[in-house]
């Protein structure tokens, strides 16, 4: 069946060498292959993607039933290669002069140690484009530090603003590093193939997992380094509001619920902002609830 124009995936025809292992190197990867690309992954056949062995079922093809390995590695090639045989790394470079782009999350000492970074690739294929995301980066005290998405959390501080007020500094319910540091891979990716001139020189991103972890802070980071406020636990206030009474939104269009949310309201002593009554009658239950707390209603 022959693809139109209009149904023509963005990445189609962009063949992907897939070094990336367990959550944000397979993301990346999985990103670019539901745009089309073609993905091949590629692992060591006696030390294959760790995420292989989560969560699995016993017996059988044990290493292809993990729902984590599948669900980052849909829409992909595999291919068995050892890379640190001399004969497993020509078979990789092999790959490499006919791909556009190649997708490492190494720790630097390895990835060097193996010859997989940018200045040896582009050797092999002086277009390709190389997509690296070491936890540190690649220079720096840290450089062969290996890190997995909750360090980024811990280092950003993301922990120091999750939990209790005054309680231990928590870890939020998902690794946030890693995912966000595949989409920020897979975005630069994209803006490469898509502007890069025929002249450009270097075609190597670097996405390291603790830079993008103070990134989605940046706001927060910036009242600290001000010194206007000291984020903190703070439960599930709002800290810009927190003088607010506590609102509950039910959106069930069930009676039982209505009498449930009475209940509540009053055992907890409260009053309960009716959602049965007309607008007017809702906004003026609302004011008298900032009247009672002690402030005044939004505009």
């Amino acid at each position: 069946m022959s693809t139109s124009p209009q149904t023509r995936m963005p990445l189609a025809g962009v063949r992907v060498a897939d070094l990336g292992t367990v959550w944000a190197g397979a993301y990346v990867t999985k990103l670019l292959a539901d745009m089309g690309a073609e993905v091949i992954k590629v692992e060591a056949p006696i030390n294959f993607d760790l995420i292989r062995g989560l969560n699995i079922d016993a017996g059988g093809e044990y290493y292809d039933t993990s729902p984590y390995f599948n669900t980052y590695n849909r829409n992909k090639h595999g291919v068995g290669l050892d890379v640190g045989q001399p004969d497993g790394l020509a078979v990789f470079k092999r790959l490499v002069q006919v791909s556009d782009v190649v997708v490492e999350n190494f720790r630097t000492d390895v990835s060097e140690k193996l010859s997989f970074h940018y200045n040896a690739l582009r050797q092999a294929n002086p277009s390709i484009i190389m997509l690296s995301m070491q936890a540190y980066g690649r220079s720096g005290p840290h450089r062969n530090y290996a890190g997995y998405g909750p360090m980024s959390e811990y280092g950003a501080g993301l922990t120091s603003m999750s939990g209790y007020v005054g309680g231990e500094p928590q870890k939020v319910g998902i690794s946030y590093g890693d995912p966000l540091a595949g989409v920020v891979a897979a975005g630069n990716e994209y803006l490469v193939r898509a502007h890069r001139p025929d002249s450009l020189r270097r075609r190597y991103v670097l996405a390291e997992l603790l830079p993008v972890g103070v990134v989605i802070l940046c706001r927060i980071d910036a009242d600290r380094f001000r010194r206007v406020r000291i984020a903190n636990a703070h439960g599930n206030r709002n800290q810009r509001l927190h003088r607010l009474p506590l609102f509950v939104r039910v959106a069930v269009p069930d009676v039982r619920v209505d009498r449930q949310i009475q209940l509540l309201a009053e055992r907890s002593g409260r009053r309960c902002l009716s959602r049965c009554g007309s607008a007017a009658q809702r906004e003026q239950e609302q004011r008298e609830q900032h009247r009672l707390h002690g402030t005044s209603a939004a505009k």
